[in-house]
């Protein structure tokens, strides 16, 4: 049984809490090795390692291995560190209860820099029963996610069908995405799409995603505001903003490519350069503006929502391929009362003849 984690610079790390671990220098690379038992929690030596390497070192998760996670991988804090996802990441589906628990995810990123998140040689594989896969929060910034591949497998159907997110972000900058490909399944007694593939709450601000594929989701990438628990001010005269998120080559196969869908607070809600383009929708509405989506019809919050839900939104849709008709033409588009202003721009849709 290994229990450890083996790094260049010859220290063996053992997955204890409380072991004081020495300070990596940087370029030190770690390389936690799995267990090899999917009954035993393998994310304590993996924080162990990022404890260790965290600062400007490298992390690496070699390819012939699968790790169970138990409990959550903590990034926070960590700054200019390189994190190699090569081999299978599974968490735990015993664990799901867990993670029902909006302030918990698989992976913790707060107050972090410069943490780079990527599979180099592209077999790196997240397979997960999370409620929430990333969470990326508290000022984090200069984050990049490349060459991931995200598999969640046997959702439970009871949460929300958007409830399950594998990005989900608020208060951070600089965050960039590319060559992610994410993939939802639920449980086979409700074979229909579930999760959400990228959320953007208050805060957001400087994020690119690019070259992302997103299937059997629910939701794509949404501007949402408010799902994040107590991450967004909910006074009168407070305001909540997104802004500068880009989404650029897109495909999407669900129930809701792009849009903003959000949960209702008093506050001003701010949308600022939200840009989708070149987004290719095999299944699912393209795009779409409901203010009062979370909230949900059957709640006493609803009503509330579309008499005091304020907005202030610019936002784009632009080079829609695939399976998208004709773009919206309403003047109102997405307003629910007067004290919305939805500036949309919709350019060059074409739909599969």
């Amino acid at each position: 049984m290994r229990f450890s984690s083996l790094c260049s610079n010859g220290v063996a790390l053992f997955a204890l809490r409380a072991l004081a671990l020495p300070t990596a220098t940087a370029n030190t690379t770690c390389t936690p090795l799995a267990n090899g038992f999917a009954a035993i929690d393998d994310s304590p030596a993996i924080n162990a390692a990022l404890a260790s390497c965290g600062a400007s070192g490298t992390i690496v998760l070699p390819a012939d291995q699968a790790s169970s996670l138990f409990t959550p991988l903590d990034f926070s804090p960590r700054r200019d560190c390189n994190v190699q996802i090569e081999g299978t990441l599974i968490l735990a589906a015993s664990q799901l209860p867990y993670y029902a628990d909006r302030s918990r995810a698989v992976f913790t990123i707060a107050n972090a820099t410069g943490v780079r998140i990527r599979s180099v040689a592209g077999t790196g594989v997240i397979d997960g029963n999370a409620d929430r896969v990333f969470r990326l929060q508290g000022d984090s910034s200069g984050l990049r996610f490349e060459g991931l591949k995200i598999s969640a497998g046997g959702i439970n159907a009871a949460y929300a069908a958007f409830d399950n997110v594998a990005f989900e972000m608020g208060a951070v900058r600089n965050v960039t995405m590319a060559n992610v490909d994410i993939d939802f399944r639920a449980l086979p007694e409700n074979d229909s799409p579930v999760g959400t593939c990228f959320s953007f709450d208050h805060g957001t601000d400087a994020v690119a995603v690019r070259n992302v594929s997103c299937r059997r989701a629910f939701m794509g990438a949404h501007v949402m505001f408010d799902t994040m628990g107590n991450s967004a001010p909910t006074a009168a005269n407070a305001t909540a903003t997104v802004q500068n998120v880009v989404v650029s080559n897109f495909t999407f196969a669900g129930t809701h490519a792009t849009g903003v869908k959000s949960w209702f607070n008093l506050s001003k809600k701010v949308v600022r350069n939200a840009v989708w383009e070149w987004v290719t929708v095999e299944e699912g509405t393209p795009a779409a503006f409901d203010a009062c989506y979370a909230s949900q019809r059957s709640t006493q919050y609803y009503p509330d929502c579309v008499r005091w839900a304020t907005y202030d939104a610019e936002v784009v849709f632009r080079h829609y391929r695939g399976k998208v008709g004709n773009p919206p033409t309403d003047a109102k588009w997405g307003e629910v009362n007067g004290l919305m202003d939805v500036r949309p721009v919709f350019e060059d849709w074409v739909a599969d003849k």
